[in-house]
């Protein structure tokens, strides 16, 4: 059994849009907003207005089985089912998550320095934070939401996120915002996955489409055409998949129509041309053969846009690797976007890819090559801000604890890479206070490492 939802979402790519940039500090909002495309759906049988078609019984039923954290391994726990809202609509565990507000204002200035690094080597920051699923789809909810989760903080606490980010000079469209402006009933988000939809992903496009052109931030990158096509394909069925595996139910495969870019231009035409702009994600923009952002993107932008997004790699795994890469060190994009779909620990996050945006230093404060750990003791006065980076010789290596002795005693800071994330050897992390000394905290069986200490 399967539904089918059409986004005719080529009416709205071919369709131009007038918007008025936002100032860098406030959160943006296009003064006229993108249109969602309308869900052309299947027509209905007609009734008779005295005789209304009786209530259905569900075809599938959610069990206690699916709503048991205990049937779900650790990294699948934002699935848990919570409550089957109106129809066939399912929300999950993350569908809920909002933000907490002290974490909010505790990731602002690491954010806005993030920004400042990635200026610094003329990379312009975009965020898409994508809304809480239950804030986007309240009309679907039902009656069964726990009275213990409160959608309505969900999208507030989110709107004060996007709004944070505006105020770090970082253009974050606020969708939830641009989503409710749209009229008719288009959903955001699958009714049985936890993912937007492609109708979503124009929309967002569209919004970042005019904010670059209005800060003419692309207008020396050359212009490539792109046209839009779509292919049908079933959903992934993020959520309705655990229905169907723990209840031993028939929950429908939702089709929907993806987005497909294709340059105009001859193949041969583009291979001078370097991708500028560069996506990175979640799975929400890029899954298997799910590519309906970076289409959209590449056709608004009229540039060719590279989608480094890692499935499954939460918000770090695919920033961590473009910042690690080769070539982000040879050829920074001009416009970074970073899609991520949860609230983050921006703190431990981005105070080690700070310093891995700016790299090695020509003149280290101090240095030990080639020791083992048990030798990589150096003893400096470091300020505030200094930063450092570990080079391990043992590849396989994806934590590094540093110990660091300051005014407080010595403590452990871990280094790490993410799951997915990139697979270099070197790690950074930086100082936030004053220190005497740092070493690399590891057993000498684990071989011989670089520790050098740059001035922040």
């Amino acid at each position: 059994m399967k539904t089918i939802l059409l986004s005719g979402l080529l009416v709205l790519c071919s369709s131009a849009l007038a918007q008025t940039a936002p100032a860098q500090t406030a959160p943006a909002t296009p003064a006229q907003p993108a249109q969602i495309p309308p869900v052309q759906a299947p027509p209905a049988q007609s009734q008779p207005q005295s005789q209304p078609a009786p209530a259905q019984p569900p075809a599938w039923a959610v069990c206690d089985a699916a709503r048991d954290p205990k049937n779900y391994k650790d990294d699948d726990l934002w699935a848990v089912i919570i409550n089957r809202g109106e129809g066939d609509w399912l929300f999950g565990e993350s569908s809920y998550w909002g933000y907490r507000d002290a974490n909010t204002a505790a990731s602002k200035p690491y954010l806005q320095r993030f920004a400042g690094a990635l200026r610094a080597l003329g990379t312009e920051l975009i965020i898409v934070q994508v809304p809480p699923k239950a804030a986007a789809e309240a009309r679907h909810l039902g009656n069964g939401v726990p009275k213990t989760l409160d959608p309505q903080w969900a999208g507030e606490t989110y709107a004060r996120f996007v709004q944070m980010l505006g105020e770090a000079g970082i253009y974050a469209p606020d969708l939830l915002a641009l989503y409710r402006a749209q009229p008719g009933d288009v959903p955001f988000f699958f009714e049985r996955d936890h993912h937007w939809t492609p109708a979503a992903a124009a929309l967002t496009s569209k919004a970042i489409a005019g904010y670059v052109a209005g800060r003419e931030l692309l207008k020396d990158v050359p212009a490539v055409e792109f046209t839009l096509t779509q292919k049908a394909r079933p959903n992934t069925q993020s959520l309705g998949g655990r229905v169907a595996e723990l209840c031993h139910e028939n929950v429908p495969v939702q089709e929907y129509q993806t987005l497909i870019s294709t340059p105009k231009a001859e193949p041969g035409l583009l291979d001078d041309t370097t991708p500028r702009v560069m996506l990175v994600g979640t799975s929400n923009s890029f899954r298997q053969d799910e590519d309906s952002f970076a289409a959209s993107l590449r056709h608004d932008l009229g540039r060719d846009v590279v989608n480094a997004s890692v499935s499954g790699g939460g918000p770090w795994s695919a920033l961590e690797q473009l910042v690690y890469s080769n070539d982000f060190r040879t050829s920074p994009p001009r416009l970074l976007i970073w899609e991520m779909n949860v609230e983050a620990d921006f703190k431990g996050g981005l105070s080690q890819l700070i310093p891995a945006v700016r790299g090695g230093c020509a003149a280290p404060l101090g240095q030990a090559r080639e020791v083992l750990p048990s030798q990589s003791s150096t003893a400096l006065n470091l300020a505030s801000g200094d930063y450092f980076s570990v080079r391990v010789s043992d590849p396989t290596l994806r934590t590094v604890p540093v110990k660091i002795t300051d005014a407080a005693g010595t403590h452990t800071l871990t280094l790490n890479h993410q799951g997915q994330g990139t697979k270099s050897p070197l790690f950074f992390g930086e100082l936030d206070a004053p220190a005497s000394a740092l070493a690399v905290d590891l057993p000498d069986t684990a071989g011989k490492v670089d520790l050098t200490v740059c001035k922040g």
